[in-house]
């Protein structure tokens, strides 16, 4: 495999990268967002990112484009950070509002998942709890749930989800 290295002009640049493969692709940008993260600091990378996408629209079409490794990481650590901003009963609500599953598929996915039944609670007023260290096992449980739609929920969610990137 040739590294794509600097070409003469942007279009023949571009025609490089249009023969790789998906999978190489993938790891140079993981790596340039890595390495990003590691110049810059996690919350300036993740802000010029979202920012790129000047709406929620723009946002839906850059996340489609991502891949479904990065879509689940982008996923869970959403997942994560409400949780300390919003609380997890919040948290619980907008995941699964955006993905469409009422509180046996949300219980479901979580279990599927990885999480352990034994930790689902409800709270004062009957509304499912589910611990914040754990909230991760929803995107490979909804995986597990949906394999086909699965995606498509997860971007929904990113999506439902746009100012609380641009908050960041």
């Amino acid at each position: 495999m040739v590294a794509t290295g600097l070409s003469e002009s942007p279009q023949a640049y571009r025609a490089k990268l249009l023969e790789q493969s998906d999978s190489q692709i993938d790891a140079w940008a993981t790596g340039s967002l890595r390495d990003m993260a590691k110049r810059k600091g996690i919350v300036a990378t993740i802000h010029e990112f979202s920012h790129a996408a000047e709406s929620p629209q723009a946002y839906r079409a850059k996340l489609l484009e991502q891949s479904d490794s990065q879509i689940d990481a982008w996923a869970t650590g959403s997942l994560r950070d409400m949780a300390k901003r919003k609380g997890i009963v919040a948290t619980i609500h907008e995941f699964s509002h955006a993905a469409h599953l009422d509180e046996d598929g949300l219980a479901g996915a979580y279990t599927l998942g990885g999480g352990p039944a034994a930790t689902m609670g409800r709270d004062a007023e009957g509304r499912l709890l589910l611990p914040a260290v754990s909230l991760w096992c929803l995107v490979p449980g909804l995986r597990t749930v949906d394999p086909k739609g699965s995606r498509e929920r997860l971007v929904a969610f990113l999506v439902a989800t746009f100012e609380e990137v641009v908050y960041i």
